[in-house]
């Protein structure tokens, strides 16, 4: 008889362990009949998943941590940063990030030694506003900064920081230790007991350069900075 169509299908799944290939041919005869054949049967290795490069440059507005998407977060960042020295200490972003909005998933930024996140190449002079936003989204504070020293301090550059929300201090940015400077960036809309947009410590050294703070709000003291 004449076939009146052919299906090929085969199936396949990855995993831990090799697994089954079995490729089909599926044939409809004139008749009506279907005709199924068996062409091959194999077994196939795993398919391999490809850690990806540490890198500083982020690349990504998600909040993710897993390092064989072939993706930089900001989080991924940071952490490449403490773990390995010879990365160095400056995190920049993708061109593509320009205009985007990183939302943080439930948990802060937490950066534990000196580090700068620099994000110059997306601010736009002409208007003085920040290329990118880190967004807390209400479920978190956005950064807790620890342990930057004079001559390698913590450094925030050309971000907008928003969305942060805490019952303690330091809705947008807590800063718990050592030296900050924060530069070029829009810190509003954020809540916490204290210091709603930024609460500081160390206020000798806290440092704010070109900074809009505004819309934050505060249950006891400092709707914008408070510094001890």
């Amino acid at each position: 008889e004449r076939a009146n169509a052919a299906t090929f299908a085969h199936c396949y799944q990855a995993g831990d362990e090799a697994q089954n290939y079995v490729a089909t041919l599926e044939v409809s005869a004139s008749d009506g009949e279907v005709y199924v054949f068996t062409l091959g049967e194999t077994n196939v290795p795993p398919l391999e998943r490809v850690e990806e490069t540490s890198s500083l440059i982020v690349t990504t507005n998600s909040d993710v941590v897993d390092a064989f998407d072939g993706e930089i977060s900001l989080r991924e960042a940071i952490f490449y940063a403490e773990a390995d020295a010879t990365l160095g200490n400056t995190i920049t972003f993708a061109p593509s990030l320009k205009g985007q909005t990183i939302t943080l998933t439930e948990r802060q930024l937490e950066i534990k030694q000196g580090l700068k996140i620099d994000a110059s190449s997306l601010y736009n002079a002409s208007t003085q506003t920040p290329g990118i936003t880190v967004d807390a989204n209400g479920l978190s504070r956005v950064f807790y900064l620890n342990a930057g020293i004079n001559e390698k301090p913590i450094e925030l550059i050309g971000l907008r920081i928003t969305g942060g929300r805490t019952e303690e201090d330091g809705g947008g940015v807590y800063v718990n230790s050592g030296t900050t400077t924060i530069t070029n960036c829009a810190i509003n809309d954020n809540e916490a007991y204290s210091g709603g947009g930024v609460y500081g410590r160390q206020e000798n050294a806290l440092t704010f350069t070109n900074c809009v703070i505004n819309g934050n709000e505060a249950t006891k003291s400092g709707g914008g900075v408070w510094g001890l």
